[in-house]
């Protein structure tokens, strides 16, 4: 993803405002391996969610970072809720999305800079990584990393993948002066740093409005509305809307990966034309393997009915994130490359075939002039007459060759 763009944390002409509490959610995506073992796995096929269908929980699973044996760990003072999706683990391009939820505070047209005593919630915080103890093979090389380590964060920030900025709203009408459209702006401007900038909208009466497009989304849900995305409590009710994101931006991740790795493998294997086409093998399994492990990808993740065709509202929605996040775009460019990975395993296997046919050809050949020469060792070595004797026996001569059956007459 790109680097993010000016965060400008306050909207203008709305000083008036209310002071309001909602939720922000951040992901990030990552191919880095994590051991999750000890915390808390969350059963995806609870009946309650009702999001995807059977086969997407094989191989996906979704931990929460601040739950251990049942019981609540704030992982890092910030954030409410750090959750890890583990994605695509029965395929060959896995990956892991992070996600963190904080409560946030907007004051006066602007987030709330300092949290006080009657209002915890301050401006949204930057990211910070897993806790560094369950990354593998990473040690802490200074005190403040020792430091850090002992307090299961570390102290390096990243930039998020996808932000949602979720508030829960008695009407969903986005006028200009209204709440709504003031969280929007704001939103907006944090996230993009313009606030015309909104992305688009799509919404359901009495139920929820999401404005969203690649880089965020901001979702306003109407009190008492029960179905994608029940009350809110606690952050734990944004496990449907984390699901669905998560997964569509893993999904994001991996198509841009196997587009990047196709065109370098591609451009790797032609830019030697000649090594090329003298390790005809060598390359025909190598662009197999990567063939057929795209395949295998794509079979498993993205061409099936992934949502549960029972949600027909978390349907729509995930369909709407696919789109702002261009699945299908990303989707047509490993199609478009995958078509000349074709046509070069093709050109390969008739290769190797006029290469078999050119050594078939070759040993008849060879195994004639080998009999040739095996008859002139013999002859050479028994004479003629033994050698017509057992022609004759064998039918290929006639019996007075030679005249050997009887000697002239005188």
């Amino acid at each position: 993803m790109s680097e993010p763009l000016q965060r400008i944390k306050s909207a203008e002409n709305y000083l008036a405002a209310p002071r309001l509490n909602f939720w922000r959610i951040a992901f990030k995506v990552t191919d880095e391996a994590y051991d999750v073992s000890r915390f808390d796995q969350i059963e995806l096929s609870n009946q309650h969610y009702e999001l995807f269908a059977d086969e997407v929980y094989l191989g996906n699973s979704c931990y929460d970072l601040c739950r251990i044996k049942g019981h609540y760990h704030r992982l890092h003072e910030d954030f409410v809720q750090v959750y890890l999706l583990k994605l695509f683990a029965d395929t060959p391009f896995p990956c892991n999305v992070l996600v963190w939820v904080e409560e946030v505070a907007m004051e006066q047209g602007k987030f709330a800079q300092e949290p006080t005593p009657l209002y915890p919630m301050s401006s949204p915080h930057e990211l910070k990584r897993l806790l560094s103890a369950q990354r593998k093979n990473k040690k802490p090389k200074s005190a403040d990393a020792k430091h850090a380590e002992h307090k299961n964060v570390d102290l390096s920030t990243i930039a998020p993948d996808y932000e949602i900025f979720y508030c829960n709203t008695p009407n969903l009408v986005c006028t200009p002066g209204s709440v709504n459209d003031l969280v929007l702006s704001l939103c907006c401007r944090y996230l993009r740093a313009s606030p015309k900038q909104r992305g688009v909208t799509f919404g359901r009466a009495h139920a929820f409005v999401s404005v969203a497009d690649g880089k965020g989304m901001v979702f306003f849900k109407q009190n008492g509305f029960m179905g994608l995305v029940p009350q809110l409590p606690s952050a734990s009710t944004l496990v449907p809307l984390v699901l669905l994101t998560g997964y569509s931006l893993g999904l994001q991740h991996c198509l841009r990966h196997i587009n990047l790795l196709l065109s370098r493998t591609l451009c790797d294997k032609l830019r030697n034309t000649f090594s090329f086409i003298k390790r005809t093998k060598r390359n025909l399994r190598d662009l197999s393997l990567l063939y057929y492990s795209v395949t295998i990808y794509l079979n498993q993740s993205l061409l099936h009915n992934a949502v549960s065709t029972k949600n027909r509202l978390a349907q729509e929605l995930y369909q709407e994130i696919s789109q702002r996040l261009e699945l299908t775009r990303y989707y047509r460019l490993v199609k478009e490359q995958l078509e000349p990975l074709t046509v070069l395993m093709t050109q390969l296997r008739i290769r190797e075939v006029v290469k078999a046919q050119s050594s078939l050809r070759f040993a008849i050949v060879a195994l004639g002039f080998f009999m040739v020469a095996l008859v002139v060792c013999v002859c050479v070595i028994l004479g003629v007459e033994p050698m017509v004797r057992m022609l004759n026996e064998l039918g290929i001569m006639p019996e007075g060759f030679l005249n050997l059956a009887s000697p002239p007459p005188k």
